[in-house]
């Protein structure tokens, strides 16, 4: 599922983000050559990533994935549940953050097997998804401020380091621009960047992410936006992508 790459790292840092529905597309590039596309809708209690590869990626690597959060009113995640259909397998991950009971309840789902685990966590807590949202709203002020945000992936919590770099020009959708470099540091394998720890965030001026890198075993991934919108000019988002395949348990 490395085409997932940093799927929800697309939330705008200012407040009209949290007044309003919006909408983000980004073209995923392999090296050079484009290989696919994610959509993200930010709702209000919600946040859905769509992604698939498209072309000669869906040639040589079929997959799609969709990443839905639903979030408390401070951001922090409540449920997560993420489908995956790759190389025509499915897959299917749903997490639960029991804040009361101070645990996180993982369930993966195939057509193997269904299983259940608990593990101990302290709160707040975020997942990869929610945590990068929650970056997003960071100040950043001077070259080499750095945050710490506790992220659950795998079986326990872990600490994303986010440094921030220093600013620097590179060609977005809107053309060249100064921008916000931070390098965020996964002491962990990345869901949403697969076998990547490190990635790095472009931020325009006003915080919109217009460019979002990750490396992997086999090169070089990069997320370039191409289009915002409101929600209400925007295609809704896929309800499902694996419908009734591999049903859980509620």
């Amino acid at each position: 599922m490395f085409i997932f790459l940093c799927l929800l790292l697309v939330s705008l840092s200012i407040q009209s983000a949290k007044a309003q529905d919006l909408y983000f597309e980004y073209r995923v590039s392999w090296e050079f050559i484009f290989i696919g596309k994610i959509e993200i809708w930010k709702k209000e209690g919600q946040a859905v990533a769509y992604a698939r590869t498209t072309g000669l990626g869906a040639f040589i690597f079929p997959f799609k994935s969709l990443w839905r959060t639903e979030t408390n009113q401070a951001g922090e995640p409540v449920k997560t549940e993420i489908e995956v259909l790759e190389r025509g397998h499915p897959k299917r991950k749903r997490i639960f953050f029991d804040r009361k009971n101070g645990c996180v309840i993982k369930e993966k789902i195939t057509f193997e097997k269904h299983r259940r685990d608990t593990f101990p966590a302290n709160f707040p807590l975020f997942d990869e998804l929610t945590g990068f949202l929650a970056a997003l709203t960071l100040n950043w002020d001077s070259p080499g401020q750095i945050y710490t945000l506790p992220i659950f992936a795998g079986k326990k919590t872990h600490f994303a380091r986010l440094l921030f770099k220093g600013q620097k020009e590179i060609k977005t959708f809107r053309g060249w621009e100064r921008v916000l470099e931070i390098e965020v540091s996964l002491p962990f394998e990345s869901e949403l960047i697969k076998r990547s720890q490190k990635i790095r965030v472009y931020l325009s001026m006003e915080g919109l992410p217009v460019v979002v890198e990750g490396d992997i075993r086999l090169g070089h991934l990069t997320a370039y936006l191409t289009r915002v919108s409101t929600s209400g000019s925007a295609p809704p988002p896929p309800e499902a992508l694996l419908h009734s395949v591999l049903k859980a348990p509620d």
